[in-house]
């Protein structure tokens, strides 16, 4: 009977230590992913805010069908200022709250790198690819500073058309909620990133081509990332739930 006392009190200890041991682990996970967003969110502000502006010499444009498609709607909101300004504001005011809504999301609740893997490595190429190459400004660019301040959107008149950050954020946090069955807010994030295609091509912040572009390589970079993903997860989530 006393033996039986004794194997319960351990097995009681055992469950106690397992579980101040859990709670340890996560705060420290909370803290660490924490972190990893401030660092990330930091560097998506200074990339939008203090971009060096490069040579906007305007050559001739290229042809682009789906802009002459929605060249109505670009021609109301070049004249008339207030509707573009506050279309504008709009866009950027949606993309801040994604971001910073599934960033703060995934450090509460994040249980695989996979999000910022894809968030890292579409900026990284993206930028990549403005540097070897920039294309000309569309003869409608009506882009402009809608008069308030945007954490992740850049107003500076920069050739950064190819390809589309605008709509390939939207899908990379949409694809977050996805896995963590949030389906609302997954369906939310594809609507948001319909829009601002709709306003990157009416204000000719973008070319139909960055738009496409942006939407594949979304896609790419959540595959790549799911596959670095499960190399790297187990050093920092040895409790993960490969529901990945």
């Amino acid at each position: 009977m006393k033996d039986d006392l004794i194997t319960v009190q351990l097995i009681n200890d055992l469950k106690q230590n397992n579980c101040s041991n859990s709670i340890q682990n996560s705060i420290s996970h909370y803290y660490f992913k924490s972190i990893v967003t401030t660092v990330i969110l930091i560097v998506m502000i200074i990339s939008a805010n203090y971009q060096i502006k490069p040579n906007s010499n305007i050559t001739q444009c290229m042809l682009d069908n789906v802009q002459v498609l929605f060249s109505k709607a670009t021609l109301y909101l070049e004249k008339n200022h207030h509707a573009r300004n506050l279309l504008i504001f709009l866009s950027s005011l949606l993309i801040d709250l994604i971001v910073i809504t599934t960033c703060t999301m995934w450090s509460v609740n994040g249980k695989s790198f996979k999000f910022i893997i894809s968030v890292v490595c579409f900026y990284l190429f993206r930028m990549l690819v403005q540097k070897m190459y920039q294309m000309p400004y569309p003869d409608k660019y009506i882009f402009a500073d809608p008069g308030f301040y945007s954490l992740t959107v850049s107003y500076l008149k920069t050739n950064d058309f190819f390809f589309s950050g605008h709509v390939g954020i939207p899908l990379l946090c949409a694809h977050e909620y996805k896995v963590n069955n949030l389906n609302s807010l997954m369906i939310f994030c594809i609507f948001a990133s319909f829009l601002e295609a709709f306003v990157m091509i009416s204000t000719g912040g973008h070319y139909s081509v960055d738009i496409l572009a942006g939407w594949l390589f979304a896609l790419y970079f959540i595959k790549i990332a799911t596959f670095v993903a499960k190399n790297i997860d187990w050093i920092i989530f040895t409790d993960i739930d490969n529901k990945y």
